[in-house]
């Protein structure tokens, strides 16, 4: 009700990345306290975090390429000591490259989503942990000591997660030798639902990723982006719940290529993505923000941004360089929503956190 809290990367001296969290105003968007983990290694960074109405739990990527979740005071940003023992969750679940990309919550357990390589890093596979939320332990009823894990292949990834938890379901979205694949799983057992697409898998044509899922209960809403023509588009699908037929889709045609969608997030009767595009020549990338209908049509609002160019949607150029939108997040009572990513306005990026009317 009173504050934002984003999460990402600073780059420190020698080129290091470290974990970055800042608490901010919602009022006026003033910063109340920003943390840092210190950097171990060249890449150290949080792609996906929750909170709960006293703890912010952040995910990613930390100490030589491990698979890292935290726990921290919602209110002073300390880490909470009874969870994993140590004020943190490390999970290495191979001998090289692991990222964990997204967390959900229910009002047990925390849901982690990204994937793990082997010793050699030829293979990556899917890898969804459940653990719980008070003191990070895993849960030993889901998948094989909390762990469920699929496919393997030369590049695969999970990327974002919804939960369902009405129906005791959790939607994976990301992508398997570089096309679109969707799971759906029990959140109980981790099981694959063979009802969904095939034995619960969905994958569409080759050449796709799945960046975003969100759920209703009745529906699966899916952001991301189309590579099978050369050129990446950005792409919308609403898919049913149960069996994931498709029930709609929008492949944008971007002006110069190169566009994707990020991030998703419902506000009914509508929903909104963000991501970038790709300005032609000029080799800039500006912030994009779509508004759209929930229904059959996915059709644009003309409501939002209605003066613009293609009414419904939002493009921002803040720097004339490399801007993009990796966060939008809807109030669920105010008329606001919050994009963050970065610009390029002092010629190297810099985080970004926008502040705009539904």
């Amino acid at each position: 009700a009173n504050y934002l809290y984003a999460a990402g990367y600073d780059t420190v001296s020698g080129g290091y990345k470290e974990w970055r969290i800042e608490k901010r105003s919602l009022a006026d968007g003033a910063l109340v306290k920003a943390l840092t983990d210190p950097t171990t290694s060249k890449l150290d960074y949080i792609a996906g975090m929750a909170i709960d109405s006293a703890s912010l739990y952040a995910v990613g990527i930390d100490v030589n390429d491990g698979w890292k979740i935290e726990k921290r005071n919602l209110s002073n940003g300390l880490l909470d000591g009874t969870f994993g023992g140590a004020a943190a969750v490390y999970s290495v679940p191979s001998l090289s490259f692991d990222y964990a990309f997204a967390v959900a919550r229910d009002t047990t357990y925390l849901y982690i989503a990204g994937y793990s390589t082997d010793e050699n890093d030829n293979n990556e596979m899917w890898k969804i942990e459940k653990r719980r939320l008070d003191n990070g332990l895993p849960d030993s009823g889901f998948g094989t000591a909390g762990v469920v894990s699929s496919p393997s292949g030369s590049s695969n990834a999970a990327l974002a997660l919804a939960i369902d938890s009405a129906n005791n379901a959790m939607y994976v979205a990301g992508y398997d030798d570089a096309s679109w694949r969707i799971e759906k799983r029990s959140l109980v057992t981790g099981a694959l639902d063979a009802a969904f697409g095939a034995g619960g898998v969905v994958n569409a044509i080759n050449g796709t990723s799945a960046n975003a899922i969100a759920t209703d209960g009745t529906y699966v809403y899916i952001a991301g982006d189309d590579f099978s023509s050369g050129t990446t588009s950005p792409l919308i699908e609403k898919r049913d719940a149960v069996d994931g037929h498709l029930v709609s889709s929008i492949a944008e045609v971007p002006d110069f290529g190169n566009d994707s969608f990020n991030a998703i997030t419902l506000d009914p009767p509508y929903f909104y993505v963000a991501g970038y595009s790709f300005m032609g020549s000029s080799g800039d990338y500006d912030l994009r923000i779509e508004k759209r209908l929930m229904d059959n049509t996915l059709a644009l609002d003309a409501a939002f941004n209605p003066s613009g160019t293609t009414p419904g949607v939002l493009t921002l150029a803040p720097s004339g360089g490399d801007d993009r939108a990796w966060v939008v997040v809807a109030d669920p009572v105010n008329p606001y929503i919050y994009v963050a990513g970065y610009d390029s306005i002092p010629g190297y990026t810099e985080w970004r956190i926008e502040k705009l009317m539904k």
